[in-house]
């Protein structure tokens, strides 16, 4: 990665959303627009707008739309694992929260009060500099790592999704 994260706004058709795969980085995404199913870690559930969702590195997972509006609307960023040890490293007081989100390996589903700091954080994201992101994000990972208002989804096992959407 060139930027200490990387933030992706896209407004696609359901048929043009990634298929399940994984990847060595951190995702922690945010459905702006669409519902269907996502899956994690073997763990299919349905979704919708509004819902922000953390997957920690090498975790299988998609989310298959349907394609009632023709639309869909997400921000993703993706971070490296080592950003949580660096900025734990750097910043005594973040040490213990962050390696304890480091060693986290399920998807993380965030509700309540959490869910909706993270949804307007992320949305902040769009009109920001890289320099600006990158400190806002190191407040949301903050606000994950204290909340309690998160519920954990997945187990070990290989994810297959269509991505032509949910009828």
């Amino acid at each position: 990665m060139k930027h200490s994260i990387q933030f992706d706004h896209v407004r696609l058709k359901p048929s043009e959303q990634i298929g399940s795969h994984q990847q060595p980085t951190w995702e922690l995404s945010l459905v702006i627009e669409g519902e269907g199913i996502r899956t994690i870690a073997g763990v299919s559930e349905p979704f919708k707008s509004g819902e922000v969702v953390l997957v920690p590195p090498e975790t299988p997972h998609c989310w298959q739309f349907t394609d009632n509006a023709g639309k869909i609307e997400n921000i993703t960023v993706i971070f490296a694992p080592e950003l949580l040890h660096s900025v734990a490293a750097t910043f005594p007081d973040l040490q213990i929260l962050f390696e304890d989100l480091a060693k986290s390996s399920k998807g993380i589903v965030f509700t309540g009060r959490t869910r909706q700091r993270l949804l307007e954080g992320l949305k902040q994201m769009t009109g920001l500099t890289d320099a600006e992101r990158v400190t806002l994000f190191i407040h949301l990972l903050t606000i994950i790592a204290v909340s309690n208002d998160r519920r954990e989804i997945g187990k070990q096992a290989k994810v297959q999704c269509n991505t032509k959407g949910v009828s």
